[in-house]
């Protein structure tokens, strides 16, 4: 029987080289994400200390703004919600899905809303047919529209604006 001899202070110093490149790797990692969250940090600060105005937009012009700025893609309704979700909209009720699912069928249904859908794989998928922005000009006339409205009623009722 042959025995070896192996120097346990030589193998704990290979291991603890080892491990301290490792831990350097680990740490330019660790300090360039830093550099990152830090860049992050001062954009993002001064927007969330502004309260903007939530949006007036109802939730099948949302989509379509949604759909419009996925660039062709074709999307499920998870997906959709992820983008309006990335827009801070957020769908309230006892089944948000449902709710989504309702106005993308709506949308796919109405011939000038720009929104096909088709099913791929066994799911259904949305996309814009529409030119690019082309909801942002019905949002923008629907706006006017209502300011419009709003100045003949003032001036109607005698109020000042």
């Amino acid at each position: 029987m042959a025995l070896i001899y192996s120097n346990p202070y030589k193998d704990a110093l290979e291991a603890a080289k080892t491990e301290l490149v490792m831990r350097h790797r680990e740490l330019q990692a660790a300090q360039a994400r830093i550099g990152v969250l830090e860049a992050m940090i001062s954009v993002m600060e001064p927007l969330a200390q502004n309260d903007f105005p939530p949006p007036t937009a109802s939730l099948t012009s949302l989509c379509q703004e949604a759909l419009d700025n996925a660039r062709g893609q074709k999307l499920t309704p998870i997906e959709i919600r992820h983008k309006l979700e990335l827009m801070g909209i957020q769908i309230q009720g006892q089944n948000p899905m449902a709710i989504l699912h309702t106005a993308l069928g709506r949308l796919a249904a109405d011939p000038h809303s720009n929104v096909s859908c088709e099913a791929v794989e066994g799911n259904t998928v949305y996309f814009w047919t529409g030119k690019p922005g082309a909801w942002l000009m019905e949002r923008l006339k629907a706006e006017v529209d209502r300011q419009s409205a709003i100045k003949r009623r003032r001036k109607y009722y005698g109020e000042s604006e």
